[in-house]
């Protein structure tokens, strides 16, 4: 009995270490552009959920380019970023310059990717476009040098001028 005792705790530790090991926690949080929401989680994943308009944002110079987003102050921790449903845009600038953001998953519901959206997010490979996106904005992956190919979803009817340009890398684009 003592024996079936201690196997129980002993799992019952592994469950909770594993447990431990695979959460994740919040590294920031906070209320943005009145109805969205966004979230940084200690993995590198910036979610943005809610409902509506994503505000436009500026590109400054503090030293070097950045945008006046608010998670600008942790822009280098940020390696995905997930747009999710309920979301209708991404504004101007608002990941510009994010050198350590490799991927990119943007829900169904948003409509239009601002202009310098992700610019020069360098290390940028894989790209996922919503079917309900119609408009790609003026340098949306301006400089995206590590962009190794783009699908464009049927439901795009306007791409910006130098949406792509600078990416070197980009081998493949589908339309």
């Amino acid at each position: 009995m003592k024996r079936i005792g201690i196997f129980l705790s002993v799992a019952a530790l592994i469950c909770l270490l594993a447990i431990g090991v695979s959460a994740r926690s919040v590294t920031e949080s906070c209320t943005c552009d009145d109805n969205l929401t966004w979230t940084l989680y200690d993995d590198g994943e910036l979610v943005i959920s809610g409902t509506g308009e994503m505000d436009n944002c500026s590109g400054i110079y503090d030293g070097k380019f950045t945008t006046t987003a608010p998670w600008r102050d942790y822009k280098s921790n940020i390696f995905t970023v997930t747009i999710q449903n309920g979301v209708t845009n991404i504004g101007d600038w608002t990941f510009a310059y994010c050198t350590s953001l490799t991927s990119v998953t943007i829900g169904d519901s948003v409509k239009s990717i601002g202009q310098r959206a992700f610019e020069y997010c360098t290390s940028l490979k894989s790209v996922t476009i919503g079917d309900s996106v119609t408009s790609i904005g003026n340098s949306a992956f301006s400089g995206c040098t590590g962009l190794t190919s783009v699908t464009i979803p049927d439901s795009v009817t306007s791409i910006g001028s130098s949406a792509f340009s600078g990416c070197e890398s980009l081998t493949s684009v589908s339309i």
